[in-house]
């Protein structure tokens, strides 16, 4: 050997890359060695395998990005990569660069002793010395590799041995810890035993059955340590991915114990774990008790924790969204039966509605998860999917294929669910013109990364009775996509738009709403008062409220109070004496019938500062109806006389329709070019339960091109 070697510079190792996979059903799985030429003392060993006969191995659930956040802005998805910081490490003798966050998962493993190819399997944690990392084991930079292995996500996580959740390298604090480890067990068996009792004690645990049942201690320690816990989730990545989904759900369906939290390079007995169970059935009893709201308001009068308010509110969400999607997949599994939910929303007949039914089931669930990548709102759910379909279903399914663009990707699975849905459920999530942040997308087709508040058949569903102005399935055999991507379908013009009212929420504009009870006694369509039938439009006509006794108008009465009240006192801050005009009309209006407030009520609401009882259907209408149906929606008038709600972004002469296979009706534009835009679903009072159907409308359907 040449002593003058070892003074040359070292060569740099060969840039790592990926042999193909030799099947269909292989996979690659990685374990560690040592290796003293490495500052972290281990390099990579990655292998191919096949999923149905592979070795124990572990599957890691974790964010590519950092996987904690300073601040919440870090939290919004970044469709165009985001920063990933990365590290080079040997893998197979080669050089290959990870993202920082699985190397620091890898790097604690490595120091506790698991995944290492020098230890015997039974001597690993559970007999598993293998590990799958979606950004490690997929060749990300392969299309086609990328796209057949996201297919296979699915059976990985099922099939795995357990799902590690990694929340990053960063240890929890000592308060944390106690949440986790002592409270959150006894207060699940306290849950256990009262049930929704505890929905009337606070969440302050200052109640004495709750410090009677869980020690004043432990109570204690909860209220000195509760927003530090609630800080550490809202701050961890992970939490709104959508990726780890399907990747806790699946596993999670018959071995939630095989499901465990882990964060910090701590190893034993000081290091942090929690089950998945515990922490996640915790997290969704908080909501189920109503305490959500009141503990995010305890995070925002805090100035230290005031940001994350909203991050938090976020995490409860997602906990309660997880059960739902499981008992979703757990009620379906593998098509033997079909959950209630699916049957009554969208009552499919066949075994392929029923598929495309769960499709869109999955899909609009997703909206609000965040990825990466657009296309995975629709491929991060093929997993959980395929596992709720009989046997032959699933290879008819649009698999995962990135060598799509996003749009594409995006009308090939509206295109495919219009086809196969019973009903034209996909139309009423289209978004608004103005949202339109894919410009290659359609009018009709949603943009499924977007997250939508309650939709108009939504909250139907909810408040009842079901709607159905078509009274109609979708004509599968007469719906088509032309070359242009424009979907031909059938259906009448019911009206057109006339005049466009005020925006519907806080700051309502009360003076068009006075104009049209002064100038229409009534509504023509229904025969109703106009009052009634106004008031019974803004609510999408909720069954809730009816009374054998009481009108909706009157039912609202102090609703109408604070509206006018809220009004009176915004036109005053503005100019001096402006609200006269509003005054003179209540006038009139309080002499013509018992359901409108007196000016008399008005005045008294206006000097309370428009305060009213949370007791009262008013208080009802503000908290449910202002958050989930009314923002983004204006008041219309139809040209005969049908009083209505849609997007703000209706305009005069924009047309209302019925189409067949619609629960609603749609706002459709004439486009000059041909054809018709469509601009959004609507509530038209009268018309909501088939009622429009009349022999000479039926006779007036016809095929309808919107693009």
């Amino acid at each position: 050997m040449n002593i003058f070697n070892a003074f040359l510079p070292k060569a740099e190792p060969e840039t790592f890359s990926y042999a193909p996979l030799p099947h269909d059903r292989a996979i690659r799985l990685l374990h560690l060695i040592p290796d003293r030429t490495q500052l972290h003392g281990f390099s990579l060993v990655l292998q191919a395998a096949d999923l149905g006969n592979a070795p124990k191995f572990c599957a890691l659930s974790y964010t590519w990005q950092s996987a904690v956040v300073t601040n919440p802005e870090e939290l919004e998805p970044d469709y165009h990569g985001g920063t990933i910081a990365k590290v080079p490490v040997l893998c197979n003798g080669k050089q290959l660069e990870i993202n920082e966050n699985a190397f620091d998962f890898l790097r604690r493993m490595f120091s506790c002793g698991s995944f290492r190819a020098d230890k015997r399997e039974n001597t690993q944690p559970g007999g598993v010395n293998h590990v799958w990392i979606d950004s490690i084991c997929i060749n990300q930079a392969d299309a086609h590799d990328r796209s057949h292995q996201v297919s296979l996500m699915g059976d990985i996580y099922f099939k795995c041995s357990g799902t590690t959740v990694w929340l990053g390298k960063e240890e929890a604090d000592p308060g944390t810890k106690f949440v986790i480890e002592t409270f959150i067990p006894k207060f699940l068996e306290l849950h256990k035993k009262k049930g929704n009792q505890l929905a009337a004690m606070p969440s302050s645990c200052s109640h004495p059955d709750m410090e009677a049942e869980l020690g004043k201690d432990v109570c204690e320690k909860w209220r000195k340590y509760h927003l530090l816990f609630f800080t550490f989730l809202a701050r961890r990545r992970w939490f709104s991915r959508g990726w780890v989904v399907q990747e806790v759900i699946l596993k999670s369906i018959f071995k939630l114990d095989r499901i465990l939290l882990l964060c910090g390079m701590s190893c034993g007995t000081s290091c942090f774990s929690a089950p998945w169970k515990s922490l996640n059935g915790f997290l969704a009893a908080l909501s189920q008790l109503s305490w959500s709201r009141e503990l995010a308001d305890q995070l925002f009068r805090q100035p230290s924790t005031k940001q994350w308010r909203t991050p938090f509110t976020i995490v409860l969400q997602n906990a309660s969204s997880f059960v739902l999607l499981e008992q979703l997949v757990l009620e379906n599994w593998e098509g033997t039966k079909t959950s209630a939910i699916i049957q009554n929303k969208q009552d499919p007949a066949n075994d392929t509605e029923r598929a495309y039914a769960l499709i869109f089931e999955f899909v609009i669930r997703m909206r609000d998860r965040h990825f990466a990548d657009r296309r995975d709102h629709i491929y991060g759910c093929y997993g959980m999917i395929a596992r709720t379909l009989k046997p032959d279903i699933p290879n008819r399914l649009l698999v995962p294929n990135y060598l799509l663009s996003d749009a594409d990707v995006y009308i090939r699975t509206a295109w495919n669910l219009v086809r196969n849905m019973a009903r034209l459920d996909v139309l009423n999530h289209a978004d608004r013109p103005s949202r339109k942040d894919i410009p290659e997308l359609p009018s009709w087709v949603p943009n499924f990364s977007r997250f939508h508040k309650a939709k108009l058949i939504e909250m139907r569903l909810i408040s009842g009775p079901r709607v159905d102005a078509s009274q109609r399935r979708t004509p599968h055999s007469a719906v088509r996509v032309t070359k242009q991507n424009g979907l031909v379908l059938k259906g009448a013009r019911l009206s057109s738009i006339a005049e466009k009212g005020p925006r519907l929420g806080n700051a309502l504009n009360v003076e068009w709403f006075l104009q049209v009870f002064t100038q229409h006694q009534h509504h023509r369509p229904t025969n109703e008062k106009s009052e009634e039938a106004l008031s019974r439009t803004m609510l999408a006509n909720p069954s809730v409220w009816d009374t054998p006794n009481q009108s909706h108008a009157e039912q609202f009465r102090d609703w109408w109070a604070f509206k006018l009240a809220a009004r009176i006192n915004a036109l005053e801050r503005e100019q001096k004496g402006s609200s006269v005009a509003v005054t003179d009309c209540l006038k009139t209006l309080g002499q013509r019938s018992e359901w409108f407030p007196s000016l008399d009520e008005v005045m008294a609401a206006t000097k309370a500062g428009g305060e009213r009882s949370k007791s009262s259907p008013a208080y009802a209408v503000q908290t449910a109806y202002n958050k989930l149906l009314w923002p983004t929606r204006a008041m219309f008038l139809s040209s005969d006389g049908y009083f209505g709600f849609a997007t703000y972004e209706t305009e005069p002469d924009d047309e209302m329709w019925i189409l067949e296979g619609g629960r609603t009706p749609f706002i459709l534009r004439p486009r000059a070019t041909g054809g018709y835009q469509l601009i959004g679903d609507a509530y038209v009072h009268g018309v909501m339960h088939g009622e429009a159907m009349t022999e000479e409308f039926v006779g007036r359907i016809e095929p309808v091109t919107i693009v």
